[in-house]
């Protein structure tokens, strides 16, 4: 199953922005999927599409909902957007646990928590994630999405750049576009490689 949503805007210089993002679930009980494609359009007022991208969820637990978000759609788009389609590619086998983004053996961090506040040039994804593991992450891999309710207004993804100790809490975030975007809401999920 998947619930999607995005956010369009421009800014004091007419450039625009879309913010997307999406929650996927995993129908199966007993099954993972890895390497999941996630494919984000991108569509005008015509049905044309603005813009393409996809990113790799690379593990969906049995039962497991997890948010997933490009890292750029619809920069300077010509026209505001009208409608995200999301879809989904991917095969349910038998759970092996989490995989990182280079087909090892992985680690989801501990989201401790995140909000979306006022910054000095618009608003600011700043969140927290918990490594719980015995070892160092290096290069841990996040996604968030906005919330409204359970309306999906927007997301993000990108990388801690720092390495994350074992036991340790480190913050992470971004500067949101469009810079005016506001949820109540953040959920994310943060995948490293062991």
């Amino acid at each position: 199953m998947v619930v999607s949503g995005f956010t369009t805007g421009e800014d004091s210089i007419g450039t625009r922005y879309t913010s997307a993002g999406a929650r996927l679930t995993n129908p199966n009980n007993d099954r993972a999927a890895y390497d999941v494609q996630v494919l984000f359009n991108l569509v005008g007022p015509d049905g044309n599409i603005l813009d393409t991208t996809s990113e790799t969820v690379y593990y969906v637990g049995p039962g497991e909902t997890v948010p997933v978000a490009p890292l750029q759609i619809g920069f300077d788009a010509s026209t505001a957007p009208t409608e995200l389609q999301v879809q989904v590619v991917g095969e349910f086998v038998e759970d092996e646990g989490p995989k990182g983004a280079f087909g090892g053996e992985g680690a989801i961090l501990e989201f401790v928590g995140g909000k979306i506040k006022k910054g000095e040039y618009g608003n600011e994804l700043s969140a927290q994630v918990k490594n719980p593991t015995e070892v160092v992450i290096q290069l841990p891999e996040w996604d968030c999405i906005y919330l409204q309710g359970d309306k999906v207004v927007g997301g993000s993804s990108s990388t801690i750049v720092d390495p994350v100790p074992p036991g340790t809490t480190v913050q992470f975030g971004e500067s949101l576009s469009p810079d005016s975007l506001m949820a109540p809401t953040v959920e994310c999920r943060v995948v490293g490689d062991l």
